[in-house]
């Protein structure tokens, strides 16, 4: 707010002298703006024009060359300092607002500083099925300020650092794919990071999988058959009973004549029928030579001595031989995350399943 003197001078005029009032201070900015996309930018004020004294500074940073309020400025500064803005994104402008000790206010404002502080946008993360191990993964990002430099990508939170793309800055769209290999058959998390050149990072996560096992499934036919079985050893059966009388464990059994004994007497018939069997007792058990190998459990009675007393019998039962084939109504196409997920070529459960490959 000084006095200035302005002189003008002419071959026909005589000499004037004007008095000009309420010229405020200057700010010079060091530097005036920055154009470079930077995570923080300073500059240095200065007062100039100081013949009246400055009372208050105060300064803003916004995004917009409209001047703001008197009441909006908040921080306080003063002639010399260096003022740092960080932390935002887009182009800002550094606002000073001066308060001489007379009372009057004046505004000064600083060229655009740029200012990066976001990562690329990543506008596609696309995952293809490449093999039973592995996915192929693209990726696509974009970053109009400082340009993006590095994809970083990942499996299940695993860095795949041999997959890592690095390419020099660039604010176009650019696309990057890779196939990563030797994961486990089946659904992955998959993820990309891309970097700009200031190391601002964006992420951009989906879901993989790589190709699964396919069968298509079947009804299933099946074919039972009872084949003769093995031999087991037991414990003499000392409830066996003769007429209704408990034999205890007084008593054998010839297997070259088919004669009990029981304490001396040695006539009673083996018999070659299931009455045989019932008349001595044994109504549960069946005879396999009279039956046959079409039930379930199968018995035939022996002593394992040569002609000794009968301390041990033996039982010989059927064993169920059944088969599987492929029925004639197919149902629908199954996928598996590995080959072992059904049977190659065979039955499980109720059906019967083919392997056909992967997809």
């Amino acid at each position: 707010n000084g006095k200035y003197i302005i002189k003008a001078y002419g071959d026909l005029m005589a000499n004037v002298t004007v008095e000009v009032t309420g010229i405020m201070p200057g700010i010079e900015f060091e530097p005036n703006g920055n154009t470079t996309w930077e995570k923080g930018h300073s500059t240095k004020i200065k007062v100039t024009e100081t013949e009246e004294k400055i009372k208050n500074m105060k300064y803003q940073w916004t995004n917009s060359v409209t001047e703001p309020a008197d009441n909006t400025f908040t921080e306080n500064c003063k002639d010399g300092d260096t003022i740092t803005k960080n932390n935002v994104t887009g182009t800002y402008y550094l606002w000073i607002l001066l308060e001489t000790e007379s009372g009057a206010t004046a505004k000064r404002r600083s060229e655009a500083f740029y200012f990066d502080n976001e990562g690329p946008t990543i506008t596609a993360l696309t995952p293809t099925k490449y093999s039973e191990t592995g996915i192929t993964l693209s990726a696509t990002a974009t970053d109009n300020k400082s340009g993006a430099v590095k994809f970083e990508f990942y499996v299940d939170d695993e860095l795949k650092d041999d997959y890592t793309q690095i390419f020099e800055a660039t604010t176009s769209e650019i696309t990057k794919s890779v196939t990563i290999t030797e994961l486990s058959m089946g659904s992955h998390t998959c993820k990309v990071i891309a970097y700009d050149t200031n190391g601002n990072s964006s992420t951009n996560t989906t879901i993989g999988a790589t190709k699964l096992h396919t069968w298509t499934k079947w009804s299933v036919n099946s074919t039972t058959k009872y084949e003769e079985g093995g031999w087991t050893d037991w414990e003499q059966d000392t409830s066996l009973s003769l007429y209704g009388t408990t034999l205890g464990s007084s008593y054998s059994f010839n297997r070259f004549t088919g004669k009990f004994t029981v304490s001396g007497s040695s006539n009673m018939s083996y018999g070659s029928g299931s009455a045989a069997y019932n008349r001595y007792g044994y109504s549960t058990y069946k005879n396999a030579a009279a039956i046959g190998y079409e039930k379930s459990i199968l018995y035939e009675f022996k002593n394992i001595s040569t002609m000794s007393t009968g301390k041990y019998r033996r039982q010989k039962s059927s064993v169920a031989n059944t088969t599987y084939s492929r029925g004639t109504t197919q149902y629908s196409d199954v996928t598996s995350t590995s080959r072992g997920g059904y049977p190659d070529n065979n039955y499980s459960g109720s059906y019967w399943y083919v392997y056909k490959g992967v997809y």
